[in-house]
């Protein structure tokens, strides 16, 4: 790869001194100590094993408990998949209204389809238009430009520039 070069303004990766940050405590852990409010959380484990029914049991405990808003983002177009686990956990049609499902391989999903990386912009718009307080994602690595089935370094770092990318 060749190396680009840049000009760098005064200020331009911020101007923060530690005065500026945060001194008070970390906000409480939600869903009795399952997630961070501020952190991103990783189910991972082999196909089958229940990482898709945590991660619906904790996106509905989301809407039910703490009043937040849910995007899913399914790389793996398991629409039925998502509404029977969604249903079978006993969220009724107005917390199943707090949480959005796209799907972007799909013959009939609407937007472009590819990658994370290579669609982030329409998936951060769609995101703050739904006002999503939380995005899950199923599945990470399939979610990449590697598709490696393992997840692998490649995924990880594609995946964790996206999310910064989300926020």
């Amino acid at each position: 790869a060749r190396a680009q070069s840049f000009i760098w303004e005064k200020g331009s990766l911020g101007s923060e001194t530690f005065n500026d940050l945060p001194t008070d405590d970390p906000p409480p852990m939600l869903l009795d100590g399952w997630l961070h409010p501020e952190e991103t959380t990783i189910i991972y484990g082999k196909g089958g094993v229940g990482k898709g029914l945590t991660a619906a049991w904790l996106a509905t405990r989301l809407v039910q408990e703490e009043g937040k808003r849910v995007y899913v983002l399914d790389y793996e177009n398991h629409r039925r998949e998502w509404g029977k686990r969604v249903t079978d956990l006993g969220a009724p049609p107005d917390e199943k209204g707090m949480m959005a499902y796209r799907a972007t391989y799909c013959s009939t999903c609407r937007g472009p389809k590819g990658p994370i990386i290579q669609t982030i912009d329409a998936i951060v718009l769609d995101i703050l238009d739904f006002e999503a307080d939380y995005v899950v994602i199923d599945s990470y690595s399939a979610a990449t430009t590697t598709h490696d089935s393992l997840g692998g370094q490649e995924s990880a770092i594609e995946l964790a520039t996206a999310l910064q990318m989300i926020n």
